[in-house]
């Protein structure tokens, strides 16, 4: 079983190699708006394992998403879902401003979840 610091150095590859994809494509944005919500994912199962909350998939990580310490980022999290489903199934015409808005959400799911394992030590 992954320890929570297995997922945060996961999600940091993630997030790096997002950096790494040509924005100037749809297809490349695409990718990019992926590997930022697994990234985030990633985050989000670390903080669960160190609580012992299941996450085995999807569903059982979406039910323990709705603990209160993600309501303020639980928006943020499902509209990255949203995109990166979208960016997987549908094939849209992703552009780079759609990038910057999928890395917002990032940032601000990573800077929560790092800040709630700096609260509980």
């Amino acid at each position: 079983m992954p320890k929570p610091i297995d997922h945060i150095d996961w999600a940091e590859k993630l997030e790096k190699e997002a950096a790494r994809f040509d924005l100037a494509t749809s297809f490349g944005t695409c990718q990019a708006i992926t590997y930022l919500f697994y990234s985030a994912l990633h985050y989000a199962d670390a903080y669960l394992v160190s609580r012992s909350l299941t996450r085995m998939d999807h569903a059982t990580r979406q039910r323990s998403m709705e603990h209160p310490f993600f309501d303020s980022i639980r928006s943020k999290y499902k509209r990255l879902k949203d995109m990166s489903r979208e960016a997987r199934y549908n094939l849209p015409l992703y552009y780079s401003s759609d990038f910057a808005k999928a890395k917002q959400f990032h940032e601000e799911i990573k800077t929560h979840i790092l800040a709630l394992f700096r609260q509980t030590g």
